[in-house]
């Protein structure tokens, strides 16, 4: 199976998320943790 680019940068945004439960991320510390552009996170 094949996953587009931001299929991958969803899936690793979930991830992130369930790892840091009951408290807010912003979306710059993901992109920063995943090396990648904060602009893909919030299209």
């Amino acid at each position: 199976m094949r996953l587009t680019l931001y299929t991958e940068y969803s899936i690793q945004t979930l991830i992130y998320l369930g790892r840091n439960q009951g408290r807010r991320v912003a979306i710059q510390e993901i992109a920063d943790t995943y090396q990648i552009s904060s602009n893909h996170l919030r299209a």
